[in-house]
This record gives structure tokens, sequence and C-alpha cells, in this order.
């Protein structure tokens, strides 16, 4: 439990990216690795919120993986599995 409570988010490696927040509906595609039209410049790096799947609304945004945007898609790169978000959404004890 002590080694735990030292492990840093999974999204602090990308802190300086530009984050991109999707809604619901969105977010549930895009960790199936769909493509999102979003309005958001061209970048090589984002991190990508959203509520956790089959969360409580209103549920808060959870880290979802890294993507990139080209031409006005969200493109993802790498994912956290449904369970992965879903236990970042849990509350700690």
């Amino acid at each position: 439990a002590a080694r735990d409570a030292r492990v840093l988010p999974p999204d602090t490696l990308l802190a300086a990216a530009p984050a991109v927040r999707l809604q619901a509906d969105d977010a549930g595609r895009f960790l199936t690795g769909l493509r999102r039209r979003i309005a958001q410049p061209d970048a090589p790096l984002v991190r990508v919120y959203g509520p956790a799947p089959g969360g409580q609304a209103p549920a808060p945004d959870v880290f979802l993986g890294s993507a990139h945007v080209a031409g006005g898609e969200l493109v993802a790169q790498r994912l956290l599995s449904p369970l992965e978000v879903a236990a970042l959404a849990a509350p700690t004890a």
C-alpha cells in the first residue's frame, strides 16, 4: 500500500502536452481506437480525458490515453484499457 501511494498518475509523463477533453460518447469510441473529429489544431501529441465508461453522470474526467491531432482528427496512439480507466475513476480510500 505504501508503494502504491508513491506511484504517479499515468499522465504525468505527458504533462507538457496539451489536453483534449471528450464527451462520454466520443470517449467510449476513442477507447476502442476509433478516430474522432475534433475542432483542435494539429498536434503531434495530446493527452486525452473523458468520463470513464459506464460511470455515473456527472462523472469527473479521467485520463484515457495519448493521441495526435491531424487534419481535425484525433488519432489514438496509446490507450488505457477500460479496466485501467475504471480504476482511475474509482474513489481512493
